[in-house]
């Protein structure tokens, strides 16, 4: 079992929305285990004195610490499954409240600015470094792309991917969008390349030495998400496109490797094939 130390706790309750005093005065609560005078939870939390009573009305406007009526007063914590219970819906709620504030900016800035056009320009290069604009960039080109969508990614981050683009490359494969995807695999073994799956719903699979240092999308060869950084995925910074001659180097870079697999493999025979075989390392993933 993986040890929860206090750090850990501190850190949750900080992400469920509690300052730093009241972290320690709720810890403090939980430790002393019992309903306790104010100055007993100033000597364990490290809070200052004069801040104590604050926090606990703090606490308290919060639901997560009970005021005893004794003389003298005395305060108790809620058990922490009530307690993260109470500041995951408080969460939830100033959620929905930016949600609908968000929503009304939209509407009164869609109406008083006037729309950019700044990647309607020719030869723009833009750098994107935070993940989910990465990913929200990529959805953005899928939906603009009218025929062709050729991509290289490391084996690892296909189904990461995969995941976070499936609606917008299940409505472009809909549209009848011919999409190719080349990934490597990386490891003890043989790097590999592999393409996930084309318009055919076919896979071409080949082993190329070496290994792409890429990756990228190029959207209709008028516009390319890539990267030269390897890490996790979508945390690398990329940079998007529409430069043709960039495009034009990244699609021969693309049909390169695309050309050296000239097996084609129907997707019925190979899981045919793969039920009757130990599981290997060079197998295509849909």
């Amino acid at each position: 079992m993986e040890v929860f130390s206090e750090s850990d706790e501190s850190r949750v309750l900080s992400e469920l929305g509690l300052t730093i005093n009241q972290t320690r005065v709720y810890l403090a609560l939980l430790k002393l285990g019992t309903a306790a005078k104010a100055i007993s939870i100033f000597k364990i939390s490290g809070v200052a004195r004069q801040d104590i009573y604050r926090v606990l009305r703090e606490l308290q406007r919060l639901g997560i610490v009970e005021k005893i009526i004794t003389k003298p007063t005395r305060f108790c914590a809620v058990e922490p499954k009530k307690a993260t219970t109470i500041l995951i819906e408080k969460k939830k709620e100033n959620f929905y409240e930016l949600n609908r504030r968000a929503e009304e900016f939209v509407i009164k800035a869609s109406e008083k600015y006037i729309p950019t056009t700044r990647y309607h320009e020719k030869d723009q290069i833009v750098l994107i470094t935070e993940k989910q604009s990465i990913i929200h960039k990529i959805q953005e080109s899928l939906e603009r792309t009218q025929t062709t969508v050729d991509c290289l990614t490391p084996n690892r981050e296909v189904l990461p991917w995969l995941t976070s683009i499936e609606e917008p490359i299940k409505k472009a494969k809909d549209r009848g969008i011919k999409i190719r995807w080349i990934t490597k695999k990386t490891g003890n073994r043989k790097d590999e390349v592999n393409l996930v799956y084309n318009d055919q719903h076919k896979s071409k699979q080949s082993n190329i030495n070496p290994p792409p240092k890429a990756q990228f999308f190029i959207f209709d060869e008028k516009e390319i998400i890539l990267s030269f950084e390897e890490g996790n995925f979508a945390e690398a910074p990329v940079l998007w496109t529409n430069s043709s001659s960039v495009i034009a180097l990244a699609k021969n870079y693309f049909e390169t490797y695309w050309n050296k697999g000239n097996t084609l493999i129907d997707k019925r025979n190979y899981f045919r094939k793969r039920l009757n075989k130990p599981e290997q390392h060079k197998k295509v993933k849909f």
